[in-house]
């Protein structure tokens, strides 16, 4: 057997693909594709879990911000007293006058239908959130860290839920007077 008819046959045997070695990328390469369209399944039905964090987000920030812009009123270190708050506290529409003088107004505050604008219309797009806030004096180790008094301070806590999924804000509003 010459060398020119060796080489001839190993390029001959070398031609193409047998069937296994086929069927073999085929399995290979669906259960590759198999797992990467899962990964895309799995992350296209979470895409819209960041914008109900943001919007979580923005409504605690806008809430803690309207509530930590009131008036402080050291004289008036609980809620019972009635020199920054009016009686019959109507607590449905933030800008009647008998609601918001102080920030402890806001302690006990819920919008458990849905968020509404400052005025109280409703915001159809946020109907399915939900708001609760807290307002109380500071834990005692907190409040005794000099150079703030105990008195001088409020602990605003906002929770917004959106079905099972909740955000917490905690801020302070101190007295500067």
């Amino acid at each position: 057997m010459s060398i020119d008819s060796r080489r001839l046959r190993q390029r001959l045997r070398q031609r193409g693909l047998s069937l296994l070695e086929l069927i073999v990328f085929i399995v290979i390469v669906g259960a590759a594709l198999a797992g990467v369209l899962s990964v895309m399944n799995i992350t296209t039905a979470h895409s819209a879990d960041p914008m109900i964090n943001k919007q979580m987000l923005a409504i605690a920030e806008s809430l803690m911000e309207e509530i930590q812009l009131k008036d402080f009123d050291a004289a008036v270190p609980t809620r019972s007293s009635v020199s920054c708050h009016k009686a019959n506290l109507d607590q449905t529409t933030r800008n009647s006058p008998t609601f918001s003088y102080c920030v402890s107004d806001y302690d006990g505050f819920a919008e458990p239908a849905g968020i509404h604008a400052f005025d109280g219309s409703s915001i159809p797009s946020l109907s399915d959130y939900t708001v609760t806030v807290s307002v109380a004096a500071p834990a005692a180790s907190f409040a005794s860290t000099p150079p703030v008094p105990a008195a001088a301070i409020w602990v605003i806590t906002v929770t917004v839920r959106h079905g099972s999924d909740s955000l917490t804000l905690t801020g302070y509003r101190f007295n500067y007077g």
